[in-house]
């Protein structure tokens, strides 16, 4: 018989955003909120199968610390890509230097598959994570990636968990893909940035989803024609976002889009916004969960409308 979840949580992805989900897992743990199954994307993957494994949130930030540190060493094209650095402290050899880099960066996507190798992502997942299948861990997890065979999502619920999240945090370009069952796995963030659909297709009764996404900001001048393509990818996956989101029935935002996804100097600072964020929402959190007649339905593709069945 298909399994159902009373309350699942959807963590989408977001680079060092996504590291606001462990404040919010933090501030849940206070609250002995009862979580029965997690769905992660990128970031939220790595951060969901360590909860789903420990059930303890301040292990997990422990262990998030940790693997930053092993993840980034020699990682020199993410500080090249990190637009937020302290101009002012820059010196003029450093700007030409992070110049050299991206274009370097740029050359090397053109001609081989991936910047890094498998290795440099999946040894510090191994440190972090332990040696189980998913079916092991002490509550229900999937890890959301995207099959460029098929084009569709692939969710994994069994199986090794390394390589589960390693697929889901394979970021395009960056990371070569998984090859699984035929498929070649990558990055989920194109089709599932925050997986509150996939977790109502596994038939959670109620969705908490935890939303790290950068807001879209209005531009008016673009510096050549790469970053006019990529607004144009980042407003597509604006609107998928937003209707994934119409599916949750609460959702949780830390205040974390003003970080660049490539500044993990920012590490600290967004697991205590997303720690904010938990605890203002604790009192709505609450009445759902005290409010077991809530219904909700969904009419095209608008948000979930909520009743209390008991009035």
């Amino acid at each position: 018989m298909k399994k159902k979840y009373n309350m699942a949580l959807a963590l989408g992805g977001g680079g060092a955003r996504g590291l606001a989900h462990v404040g919010v897992l933090k501030a849940l743990q206070r609250e002995n909120v009862k979580i029965d199954l997690i769905v992660g994307t990128s970031m939220g993957a790595i951060i969901g199968a360590m909860y789903a494994q420990t059930g303890d949130a301040y292990e997990v930030e422990e262990r998030v610390i940790s693997f930053l540190e092993s993840f980034l060493k020699d990682k020199g094209w993410i500080e090249a890509l990190n637009t937020q650095r302290e101009e002012n402290k820059q010196s003029l050899l450093s700007e030409i230097s992070n110049y050299v880099q991206r274009r370097y960066l740029g050359l090397k996507a053109l001609t081989r598959i991936s910047l890094e190798k498998k290795e440099s992502l999946y040894e510090p997942l191994k440190e972090i994570l332990d040696n189980n299948n998913i079916e092991d861990s002490q509550i229900s997890f999937a890890a959301v990636s995207l099959d460029l065979v098929t084009g569709e999502s692939a969710v994994l619920t069994e199986g090794p968990i390394v390589d589960a999240v390693y697929a889901s945090a394979a970021i395009e370009g960056v990371f070569p893909p998984l090859e699984h069952n035929g498929g070649c796995l990558s990055d989920g963030g194109p089709v599932n940035i925050t997986p509150v659909e996939i977790a109502r297709k596994m038939d959670a009764r109620r969705v908490l989803a935890v939303d790290v996404h950068q807001k879209i900001q209005k531009i008016h001048k673009f510096a050549n024609g790469l970053e006019v393509i990529m607004r144009a990818d980042n407003i597509g996956l604006n609107r998928l976002r937003q209707i994934d989101l119409s599916l949750a029935d609460i959702v949780i935002a830390p205040s974390v889009g003003s970080i660049h996804w490539a500044n993990f100097n920012k590490a600290k600072e967004c697991i205590r916004r997303g720690e904010q964020a938990g605890e203002m929402m604790m009192p709505s959190l609450k009445k759902m969960i005290k409010h077991k007649g809530w219904f909700a339905q969904l009419k095209a593709g608008a948000r979930l409308l909520f009743k209390d069945l008991s009035e």
